[in-house]
């Protein structure tokens, strides 16, 4: 069983053989195929991959940034597999790609609505969550995540500043006068078609 009291993040990071290889253009799959390797038997009763299967991915998000998609891959209950000592008492998410100070990856301000989104689902499952909970890897681990291209505290800063909340609530708007026009745009070009059925000049 998990237990949530922190949300750690992380990042994809680059190869063995390249630390400073991009990898935004690896994918949730990638992921799965990466884990599966590593912990065969280790998956989720929850969520399940394309092929039908439990996901092998050891976080509990993924964050797809070529894609813009969010990727819940076990649930809030399930015992991760992203950062020792802390798998049972933590939420894990992973933003895709190498954020290191040598790759050419970046979080760009167009990703903080997905970061948003992650958060926002994190305090409905567990609200006791705090801003201050959101954490990267490191913190528990000789490790560099999520990039040391980025404070410990920048996604706390991206969750708590005016003007990133500003962004995110944009691109949700932007999203859905998208939407709308698109409709809008179908609803026309049907009435269209139909006037010329019947003989109108349009």
């Amino acid at each position: 069983m998990n237990t949530p009291t922190k949300v750690i993040w992380h990042h994809s990071g680059g190869t063995n053989a390249n630390p400073c290889l991009s990898t935004q253009g690896q994918n949730v799959n990638t992921i799965d195929n990466w884990h599966k390797t590593k912990w065969p038997g280790f998956q989720s009763t929850v969520y399940k991959n394309k092929a039908g299967e439990g996901w092998h991915v050891g976080y509990h998000f993924v964050i797809d940034v070529k894609q813009r998609q969010i990727h819940q891959c076990r649930g809030f209950s399930e015992e991760g597999a992203h950062t020792i000592g802390m798998n049972t008492s933590s939420i894990g998410v992973l933003i895709i790609g190498n954020y290191d100070e040598c790759s050419p990856d970046v979080i760009s301000p167009d990703m903080y609505p997905l970061i948003h989104k992650v958060w926002k689902k994190c305090q409905t499952a567990a609200p006791r969550l705090q801003l201050t909970d959101n954490v990267p890897h490191r913190t528990y681990a000789r490790k560099s995540c999520y990039g040391t291209k980025y404070s410990d505290t920048f996604i706390q800063h991206v969750l708590g500043d005016p003007g990133a909340k500003k962004i995110a609530i944009m691109k949700q708007v932007v999203e859905l006068l998208e939407k709308k026009v698109a409709l809008l745009l179908q609803m026309l070009s049907g009435r269209r078609l139909s006037l010329k059925e019947n003989k109108y000049d349009v």
